[in-house]
């Protein structure tokens, strides 16, 4: 009786384990997998960054649009594409002419992700008290291909963001 319940457990420890050859196999599976879905994530990334610069340059844009209303003074939106980044300027009161940085928790400085460059036909972007915006366009390209532009009508002052090239 005793030999017999030793073969048993013995029989039942095989059974419930797994051979290295399975383990293996299922590693390799599971790579494959990863190795497919890596560029559609990668894709999808480039997708989410290039639509959250779109709208934070646009929110930017209609920020300093306000902010020269309200206040009666000239802003100014710069780009600098060879550090990658953005930032907003405003006319100083002391001296009409020299523009000062704008530093509030609203209009900080736009960073742009590694893969993603801006071109601005327009560089800076001019807001006058009146609401009215110099006419630009400005694309977000991400991988050489215009993903968004950031379009501005001068006269009436309205920011449009396009998902193509306009």
């Amino acid at each position: 009786m005793m030999l017999l319940i030793g073969r048993k457990r013995k029989a039942l420890k095989r059974i419930n384990s797994f051979t290295l050859v399975e383990l293996l196999l299922v590693v390799v599976i599971l790579g494959i997998f990863i190795g497919f879905s890596v560029p559609s994530f990668r894709k999808t990334y480039l997708n989410l960054s290039s639509n959250n610069t779109a709208r934070n340059i646009a929110f930017l844009m209609r920020y300093a649009q306000a902010r020269a209303i309200a206040e009666r003074a000239n802003y100014k939106l710069n780009f600098d594409s060879g550090n990658k980044r953005c930032w907003l300027e405003k006319e100083s009161v002391e001296t009409p002419g020299l523009f000062e940085k704008v530093y509030s928790r609203l209009a900080r400085d736009i960073i742009l992700p590694r893969d993603i460059k801006v071109e601005a036909g327009l560089n800076p972007v001019n807001f006058y008290p009146d609401g009215k915006i110099d006419s630009a366009k400005i694309y977000i390209i991400c991988n050489n291909d215009i993903k968004f532009t950031i379009s501005t009508q001068g006269q009436i002052g309205h920011v449009e963001i396009s998902d193509s090239k306009k």
